[in-house]
């Protein structure tokens, strides 16, 4: 069903069932809202402020190994495929309105959900996988790339050393996201590179409606006995679905196996390119490498439950 702001309906729903509503600046054409920003999302905005430490880079290597790189990773589809995973994920699309340090708020309007903004797509070249990780040590540790009105930016880095292999920078506001998140949102991103003709609506009160603060998910005015049955559920529920996602962490080493016809993950070879950039204690890069086959697939595949 198409968007419609001006649906009573519809903006009943978001009242009751989030902390989301209409921004004072908000219009029928040009739908604006906000919902302040929970414990967790507070603790690392002020990080931001202060030191910008935590904010997070997922560093990709891509291979290509059939389909065209260009027809992969044009303008165009790049255009696309972003444009679409922030109407996915909504706060990717947002920015912050700090009106005192009690009120902070996230705000998404409908322009800057649906289109890229300046910024948020650069391209660069490189040389060597080397160049590509002393340029993620640098995003992470000494450039600010990041502000309350650009929370999330993708870079395409290209190798003038094989036209088959390109990196991908996913560098998101920690208040956003965080190292395990990107995991989803790279995955997402890279099935709809490789499937052009997919498109699909989405309602953005929907999604605003699944973008709420971790707090919100345990509220705390239920009894305690109910609580820990919410906990327990959760618990069990969290461990299915990272046994499924065979996403593991050791020793700095990660394996994500994302195997169908459209990306399929494999991890390092050595641990030389891993150990040569160690995590930092705050500031977050995460390298995986995959591969990818192109597609003209109408669908993107989804994630077995």
């Amino acid at each position: 069903m198409p968007f419609e702001t001006s649906s009573h309906s519809s903006s009943s729903m978001i009242f009751a069932s989030s902390n989301w509503r209409p921004h004072a600046n908000s219009t029928n054409k040009q739908p604006i809202f906000e919902r302040p920003l929970g414990v967790t999302e507070q603790f690392f905005y002020w990080d931001t402020v202060f030191e910008r430490t935590a904010d997070t880079l997922q560093n990709a290597e891509l291979q290509i190994r059939s389909g065209s790189a260009k027809e992969i990773f044009g303008l165009a589809n790049i255009t696309r495929a972003w444009s679409n995973l922030k109407q996915q994920y909504p706060l990717l699309a947002a920015q912050i309105e700090e009106r005192d340090p009690q009120q902070v708020c996230f705000v998404v309007a409908d322009e800057y959900w649906r289109k890229p903004q300046p910024g948020e797509i650069s391209f660069l070249e490189i040389a060597s996988p080397q160049e590509a990780s002393d340029l993620a040590d640098r995003f992470i540790v000494h450039d600010r790339l990041l502000a309350n009105n650009l929370l999330a930016r993708i870079f395409i880095l290209k190798r003038t050393d094989r036209d088959d292999i390109l990196h991908i920078f996913l560098h998101v506001s920690h208040c956003v996201t965080d190292g395990m998140a990107n995991f989803t949102i790279l995955r997402t991103f890279l099935d709809l590179l490789c499937s052009p003709s997919y498109s699909q609506s989405w309602d953005l009160i929907q999604r605003l409606m699944l973008s709420r603060a971790s707090e919100d998910l345990s509220p705390q005015h239920l009894p305690v006995a109910r609580r820990r049955w919410r906990l327990a559920t959760a618990t069990i529920i969290t461990a299915n679905r990272a046994s499924k996602l065979n996403v593991f962490i050791s020793r700095h080493l990660y394996n994500l196996n994302c195997a169908n016809s459209i990306t399929i993950g494999r991890p390092f070879t050595s641990t030389e390119d891993l150990t040569a950039n160690p995590i930092y204690p705050c500031a977050f890069q995460i390298p995986s490498t995959f591969v990818l086959y192109g597609s003209n697939t109408s669908h993107p595949p989804q994630l077995s439950e």
